[in-house]
């Protein structure tokens, strides 16, 4: 059964790109003022195209509207490896294109006349990679889950031990709940030789009526 092809979701798009031919890199990595870049090789439409968890850089022919080349974003390795800004503006970068015949690959020379178009393609890719993060921990995090709900330790739910070890103790204050009749609840409680009135309460107890005193 022929497997249905994938929706795939445009985050980025700009008709105003451009490609070149390069030079090998220096050992600081690629430098645009060695391009040329008055003359490019071709002026290309660009865009930034996710399928599920797989994202690629598309560049068409301005005029026929047929695909130029095509940057495959490798996961699991560093944005760079396939999409690297140079070092001398953030207008252009090389991509790592590959032939989805052959298999083989090349890297190019990309840029924008725009600073603000380099800008939103970079947003975009670094979207891209941020939903990659947030997948592989959404899923460490049902595995952990899963993993305790079957009694199995996961790798990411260290064991609490919450017991006493020797020679420790637990100290527990309770507050006594003291109500609005603070003296009467006092008073309740003390022992009638302790039964005493304050210097500062403002009152004293009274004797006993006379005709208990001899009781």
């Amino acid at each position: 059964m022929q497997e249905e092809p994938r929706a795939e979701l445009t985050t980025f798009s700009c008709r105003e790109s451009v490609v070149y031919m390069i030079p090998p890199a220096s050992t600081v990595g690629h430098r645009a003022e060695l391009w040329n870049v008055d003359n490019p090789l071709q002026d290309v439409t660009s865009s930034v195209v996710t399928s599920g968890d797989d994202c690629w850089v598309r560049l068409h022919d301005v005029a026929s509207g047929d695909l130029f080349a095509e940057c495959p974003i490798m996961k699991g390795k560093p944005l760079t490896s396939t999409v690297e800004p140079v070092v001398d503006s953030s207008r252009y970068f090389v991509l790592r294109v590959v032939d989805r015949d052959s298999g083989r690959h090349a890297f190019i020379g990309f840029g924008f006349r725009e600073r603000a178009h380099a800008s939103d393609f970079a947003a975009a890719l670094s979207d891209y990679q941020q939903y990659l993060k947030r997948s592989e921990e959404a899923a460490a995090m049902q595995q952990a889950f899963a993993a305790a709900e079957s009694g199995e330790q996961g790798p990411n739910l260290p064991t609490l031990d919450f017991s006493l070890k020797p020679g420790e103790t637990v100290s527990l204050k309770l507050a006594a709940k003291v109500s609005a009749t603070r003296g009467s609840f006092l008073m309740e409680r003390l022992p009638a030789a302790e039964a005493q009135p304050s210097e500062n309460s403002g009152g004293a107890l009274l004797a006993p009526p006379p005709h208990e005193r001899g009781m």
